[in-house]
C-alpha cells in the first residue's frame, strides 16, 4: 500500500530537513536523538522513544527520546520495554487510542493516542519507534504515520551501519590477533627455543658450579617465559565461529551484573581459558559467577568488583570486592553453599576470605586434568 500524500507543504519540508539532519549526524548518537526530537515535533506528540534490543534475550533498552521528561523516564523502565517488545514483533505500524494494560493508569501520567513502528532490514529486528499523545489530544492519523515511517527508515538505515561499522571492527581486530599471535609463536617462541637449545648444549661443560647455577636458572626462567608468551597466544587467538567461548560467556555475566551493582566489574583472563573450558565446567563457572556476583550485590555495598579467571592445570576463578566483608552468618548463606557444592561436585574447592585492605574475595577452584584409568 502506498503511503498517503503529505498535502501540507511546510510539514513535508520539515521532514526533508529532518532527514537530512539525522543522515548527516556524526555518529549514531546523535543521530538517534535528532530522530526523536524530530519525531516529536513532526507528529505534534507528547514524547517519543526508540529502543533497541539489549544483549539479552527479549530484553529492549531505550536509546534516544524526546519530549516529556517524566514521561521519558517512566518508558526507561519494564513499562516501557513491554510495550517495545510487542511493536518489535510486529508487521506493520500499530496505532492505539491509548497504551493497554492497568499500569499504564498507575503511571500518573495522562497516556493518550499511541503509535508504534517496528525497525528492520533483511537481517532481522532492529528496534521500534514509540510515539505517544496525550490522553486530551486527537489520536494519530494516517498522515502522522507517513511521516513517522519516514522517519523511522532512515533511522533503520543508521542502525544497520552502525551494526556493519561495528562488525567490520571486529573483523579487524580479529585479524589483528591472528597476525599478533603468528608472529609470536613463529618468531618470539622458536627463538626462545633456540636459545634454551643452546644453554643446554653448554650446560655440561660448565665445570664452575656458579656458572653451572646460573645457565641452569636461565634455562628455568626461558621456560617460564615460553609459558606465558603461550598463554598470550591462546588469549590472542578467537573461539570457532560456532562456539561463543567461555571469555564472552563471562563478560556477559559480568555485564548483566552491572545493573545491580552500579557498576561493571574488572575482568581478568590467563590461560587457555576458551581452549581448556568447556561442557559442565563451563556451565557450573558461568552458574558460580552469577552467584558470586549475586552475593556482592545483594550484601557487600562495594564500588569495585575484580573477576578473574585462570585457566592451568586447574580452573580457578576469583570474585574480589571492596565492600564491608563477609559475616560468619553468610558464610551458611544458600549461595555460599550452592558455590561450595559446585566445586565440590567436581573435585574442588570453595574459599571464602577477607583480605588485609577490606572487602571479600571468593576462590573457586576446580581440576582440568582428566583421570586417567587403566584397563
Amino acid at each position: 500500500m502506498r503511503p498517503p500524500r503529505i498535502a501540507d507543504p511546510a510539514r513535508l519540508n520539515a521532514l526533508l530537513d529532518a532527514v537530512l539532519a539525522v543522515q548527516g549526524a556524526e555518529d549514531l548518537s546523535s543521530a538517534l536523538s535528532l530522530a526523536a526530537e524530530a519525531l516529536v515535533e513532526l507528529t505534534a506528540s507528547f514524547c517519543a522513544a526508540l529502543y533497541r534490543p539489549g544483549e539479552r534475550p527479549g530484553a529492549m533498552e531505550k536509546c534516544a527520546g524526546a519530549g516529556d521528561a517524566k514521561a521519558l523516564d517512566s518508558l526507561g523502565g519494564s513499562i516501557g520495554a513491554q510495550l517495545a517488545n510487542r511493536i518489535l514483533s510486529a508487521p506493520k505500524p500499530i496505532r492505539l487510542s491509548r497504551p493497554l494494560g492497568q499500569r499504564w493508569d498507575r503511571s500518573g501520567i495522562p497516556w493518550g493516542p499511541f503509535l508504534g513502528i517496528p525497525l528492520a532490514s533483511k537481517q532481522g529486528p532492529l528496534g521500534c519507534v514509540c510515539l505517544f499523545r496525550t490522553s486530551s489530544e486527537a489520536e494519530f492519523g494516517a498522515e502522522d504515520e507517513s511521516m513517522a515511517v519516514a522517519v523511522a527508515k532512515v533511522v533503520s538505515t543508521a542502525l544497520r551501519q552502525s551494526a556493519l561499522q561495528e562488525r567490520v571492527a571486529e573483523l579487524s581486530l580479529a585479524a589483528d590477533r591472528e597476525r599478533i599471535a603468528r608472529e609470536l609463536h613463529d618468531t618470539v617462541v622458536q627463538r626462545l627455543f633456540a636459545t634454551g637449545l643452546s644453554l643446554q648444549a653448554v650446560l655440561p661443560t660448565a665445570r664452575d658450579p656458579f656458572l653451572h647455577d646460573r645457565i641452569d636458572g636461565a634455562l628455568g626462567e626461558l621456560d617460564e617465559t615460553i609459558r606465558q608468551v603461550r598463554t598470550t597466544i591462546f588469549a590472542l587467538e578467537p573461539p570457532p565461529a560456532t562456539d561463543r567461548g567461555v571469555r564472552i560467556r563471562v563478560l556477559e555475566v559480568c555485564g548483566g551484573a552491572a545493573r545491580s551493582l552500579g557498576f561493571e566489574p574488572e575482568v581478568r583472563f590467563s590461560g587457555p581459558v576458551d581452549t581448556l573450558v568447556d561442557g559442565p565446567i563451563a556451565t557450573e563457572l558461568l552458574s558460580t559467577l552469577r552467584e558470586a556476583l549475586s552475593n556482592v550485590a545483594r550484601h557487600a555495598g562495594a564500588k569495585h568488583v575484580q573477576v578473574e579467571v585462570v585457566a592451568s592445570e586447574h580452573l580457578v576463578l576469583k570474585v574480589t570486592d571492596d565492600g564491608a566483608g563477609i559475616a560468619h552468618s553468610a558464610m551458611q548463606g544458600r549461595g555460599m553453599l550452592n558455590m561450595s557444592a559446585r566445586a565440590e561436585s567436581m573435585g574442588g574447592s570453595f574459599e571464602a576470605t577477607a583480605p588485609e585492605g577490606g572487602g571479600t574475595e571468593l576462590s573457586w577452584v576446580v581440576p582440568l586434568s582428566r583421570p586417567t584409568t587403566s584397563g
